[in-house]
């Protein structure tokens, strides 16, 4: 358990690590007195267009808030003013200094225009990279499927002797524990380490510019998979009535949820009004439909395996198709987010 304990606070320290996209800010000061008719004229001018929500306008009164004079004059002279003959309204941008309404308006106009061009240049750089991004990933899920498919039959035809056998059981643990370091935010994991390090490539796909619905696609196959694994752990510790056992699993599924979504909300990672698809936020719309995906891929594993007399159709059936689905399901979001 507290092995489990452990792993579980590692994967939530880097979820809260989540790379965000900062920009570097201008220092932007209205210097303006509350005697000042013209500083009146720009405050009023800043708040009709609505200037403040589009760019951070820090105002400083100066005629009766006498401790803000200093700055007033510190300002001043690294714009190579004499304080002494300094006036208001003035606008401070980055050691430049900007007197009189239509000279401080035309320069935060200039400066929000800037500030829009410079954010579409981003987007449209993000969006590039993601698509990118993306698009290796489709592709190393692909290569993964296959080899996971292949070393499955290859184990199943060889002949060689026990011992050898042994060998390459070490190597498929190595390789399925491995596996997620290098498949960048796939949630495949198939016990608590894997879940960990998919955790942690979350955080890393979205500085790649990959779109939340698709980061939240794999959180949802990740919860489904960690609530299943807690779920099969505590069977095997025999702590499980059978009565409970429903109870049991839908307590552990809320656990495993709450854990995961309250500290992305409180981070701001889910909530934000603008990231969304079809009104839902992007992340939750992806951890959804993971969620099912996932899900009913597992069933279908056990379905197959029932009409087949408790063995599998393909080699680790069991990893191949929920994994498979996820996989098919960002090639379908791909195509929404991206074209």
């Amino acid at each position: 358990m507290k092995k489990l304990l452990s792993y579980t606070f590692f994967l939530f320290f880097f979820l809260l690590l989540f790379p965000r996209l900062s920009f570097a800010q201008e220092e932007i000061i209205l210097f303006w007195g509350e005697n000042c008719p013209y500083c009146h004229t720009v405050r009023d001018k800043i708040s009709a267009e609505k200037l403040s929500e589009k760019i951070n306008i820090v105002e400083i009164e100066v005629q009766k808030e006498k401790e803000n004079i200093s700055l007033f004059k510190e300002k001043v002279s690294q714009c190579n003013i004499n304080p002494e003959r300094a006036g208001i309204p003035l606008l401070f941008v980055d050691k430049k200094c900007y007197k009189g309404v239509n000279s401080i308006m035309e320069k935060l106009k200039g400066m929000i225009e800037e500030s829009e061009e410079e954010i579409e240049a981003i987007e449209e750089i993000n969006l590039l990279k993601g698509k990118a991004n993306t698009e290796k990933m489709i592709v190393i899920v692909f290569i993964f499927l296959v080899l996971t498919l292949l070393f499955g039959y290859y184990r199943q035809d060889s002949k060689k002797g026990e011992k050898k056998r042994r060998g390459g059981k070490k190597i498929a643990m190595v390789f399925f524990l491995l596996s997620p370091l290098i498949f960048t935010s796939k949630a495949y994991a198939i016990c608590p380490l894997c879940t960990v390090a998919v955790g942690a490539g979350v955080g890393v796909s979205r500085s790649l510019g990959i779109d939340d619905v698709i980061v939240g696609l794999w959180i949802g196959g990740l919860l489904v998979s960690s609530s299943m694994w807690l779920f099969e752990w505590l069977k095997g510790k025999k702590v499980v009535k059978k009565e409970s056992k429903k109870w049991l699993a839908l307590g552990v599924a809320i656990l495993m949820y709450a854990l995961v979504l309250v500290p992305l909300k409180f981070t701001g990672i889910i909530g934000h009004p603008f990231n969304t698809m079809m009104g839902i936020d992007k992340v939750v719309f992806g951890i959804v439909l993971g969620s099912i995906v996932f899900f009913s891929a597992g069933k279908l594993h056990f379905y197959l395996k029932r009409l087949n007399r408790e063995k599998v159709y393909i080699p680790y059936q069991k990893v191949i198709l929920p994994v498979g689905a996820l996989w098919l399901t960002t090639i379908i979001l791909y195509l929404i987010v991206y074209y």
